[in-house]
């Protein structure tokens, strides 16, 4: 019995909240107020009408945020470094070290725009010694929100960084006279990602 009892009080909730209030507005006339022909006019008096709002409730909308940050290659081949005697310097097995600039894509796939921004951590002790440079070029960027369509696509920004030397045959020689080889660390550089003000 309580389980009807329940199942009946939910569906009264349920029909009520699609019940509309669609009291009648009188226009012309009076109809129903006296119960006799008075209710009635004898014209339509001019302007008569009647409005009503349509609405259309969404109710609450759920944001949602997706963002990929991808970096472009960051490791770069000097290659081989071999001592000639005769020129007493070192020839490069690879190709020759120039300053790069670093494109940082930012990809936005959410409905809200976001926030962007790019800084370079301290730079290694290895690199500072040889004349090496990391900064941000281009630091920060918003990134507009997708527009929801048959042909939505997610938005892209960049940011830039540069890798510089004024000379980057000093700096090799300079990484090799004190004992480097291999893989020698520069910085590191973060994307931050917020919301946009």
């Amino acid at each position: 019995m309580k389980k009807f009892l329940s199942f009946l009080l939910a569906a009264f909730m349920l029909a009520g909240a699609f019940c509309m209030n669609a009291a009648a507005e009188p226009v012309v006339g009076t109809h129903g107020q006296n119960g006799d022909a008075s209710d009635g006019v004898a014209d339509i008096p001019e302007d008569a009408s009647a409005s009503g709002d349509v609405v259309l409730n969404l109710g609450a909308v759920e944001h949602r945020y997706a963002v990929d940050v991808t970096f472009p290659t960051m490791t770069f081949d000097v290659g081989g470094l071999t001592w000639n005697v005769q020129t007493l310097q070192y020839d490069i097995g690879g190709t020759a070290m120039t300053d790069q600039t670093l494109d940082i894509t930012v990809t936005n796939y959410s409905d809200l725009p976001v926030a962007a921004t790019g800084s370079v951590g301290p730079l290694s002790a290895d690199a500072a010694s040889a004349g090496i440079s990391l900064v941000m070029t281009k630091q920060s960027a918003t990134v507009a929100k997708v527009t929801a369509g048959a042909d939505a696509q997610p938005v892209e920004e960049t940011l830039t960084a540069a890798l510089t030397s004024g000379d980057w045959t000093a700096s090799v020689n300079a990484l090799v006279a004190a004992g480097k080889s291999g893989n020698i660390a520069v910085g590191t550089i973060t994307v931050a990602i917020d919301k946009a003000p």
